[in-house]
C-alpha cells in the first residue's frame, strides 16, 4: 500500500486488481460472492459499486458481500447499490470469535462514527477498549458516561480509548465504571494489553502510558497469567475514626 489514492482499500482500481490476483491465484473464471472484508470510509460508495458493477457485467463476479460492516455501513451501502439498480450487498461475515471479542458498537453519527468496534475483556470486571490515533483527540469526559451505561453493558463497563504507536507500547486513557477519569487504571492497561495481542498488534509484554504514569504488563505465555508492574509511590497515611469501625456502624 501506498499513498496513492488508487492503492487505497476500496478504490475502483484496486477493486479490479484485487479480482483479476484472486482470479488467478485460485484458476477460475469467476468468483461466486466476493467479499470486502473491511469498511472503506475514504472511498466514495458510488466509485465502489461503479467498480462492482463492471465486474459483474464481465462475468467476473456474480454476487458481493462484505465482512465485519456496522450496520449503518451495510444501510449506506445497499442505499447506493440501490440507487444505480444494482443488486447491492447479499451477505454479512461479521466478527464474533473468542479470538478477539470484539462486537458492534458505533458512537457518533451514522455511517461516520468517532468510534466503534471496540475489545471487550473481562478481567473480573467488565472494560470495553476503542482502538483510536489519539486518545487525547476525544471528550472522554462527555463520552465515558453514555459508554458505561450503554445497553450492551447492563453491569455497566470501564470505557478506554487506546492507541498502539509500536508493537511494544500502548498508550491510554479511561473513563473507570462508577469513578469517572482516572489517571491510571490497572484492570484497564492489563485488558487492553491481552486485547492487542489478540489482534496480533503487540508482543505478550507491553508498556502501557496512563496519564498516571507507565506500566509494564506481560500476558505470560506458559500459564495465560497476566503480570503488571509499575512505580509506588507513597501517598498518606492517616487513622480511621472508631465510630467507623464500631459494631453496627453504617
Amino acid at each position: 500500500m501506498t499513498s496513492w489514492p488508487n492503492d487505497g482499500k476500496l478504490s475502483a482500481l484496486n477493486i479490479r486488481r484485487a479480482c483479476d490476483a484472486s482470479l488467478r491465484r485460485l484458476r477460475t473464471d469467476y468468483i461466486d460472492v466476493y467479499q470486502m472484508h473491511h469498511v472503506d470510509r475514504a472511498t466514495p460508495w458510488d466509485e465502489i459499486w461503479q467498480a462492482m458493477q463492471v465486474l459483474v457485467t464481465q462475468g467476473k463476479v456474480l454476487y458481493v458481500g462484505s465482512s465485519n460492516f456496522a450496520g449503518w455501513d451495510i444501510a449506506r451501502a445497499c442505499e447506493t447499490a440501490r440507487a444505480r439498480d444494482f443488486t447491492g450487498l447479499v451477505s454479512e461475515q461479521s466478527l464474533y470469535n473468542l479470538m478477539t471479542r470484539a462486537i458492534e458498537l458505533e458512537i457518533g453519527p451514522p455511517g461516520a462514527p468517532i468510534l466503534h468496534t471496540p475489545s471487550v475483556v473481562s478481567m473480573g470486571n467488565p472494560h470495553a477498549i476503542f482502538w483510536v490515533e489519539d486518545p487525547t483527540a476525544y471528550d472522554l469526559a462527555k463520552i465515558g458516561p453514555l459508554l458505561e451505561n450503554h445497553p450492551l453493558f447492563p453491569e455497566r463497563a470501564n470505557i478506554t480509548l487506546a492507541a498502539i504507536p509500536a508493537r511494544d507500547h500502548i498508550v491510554m486513557r479511561t473513563w473507570e465504571r462508577g469513578a469517572g477519569l482516572t489517571k491510571a487504571c490497572g484492570s484497564a492497561a492489563c485488558a487492553s494489553a491481552v486485547a492487542a495481542v489478540r489482534l496480533r498488534r503487540t508482543g505478550r509484554k507491553v508498556r502501557v502510558s496512563l496519564p498516571g504514569g507507565d506500566l509494564t504488563v506481560e500476558w505470560r505465555e506458559s500459564d495465560e497469567h497476566v503480570l503488571m508492574t509499575g512505580p509506588v509511590e507513597y501517598e498518606h497515611k492517616g487513622r480511621f475514626a472508631a465510630s467507623l469501625t464500631a459494631a453496627g456502624a453504617v
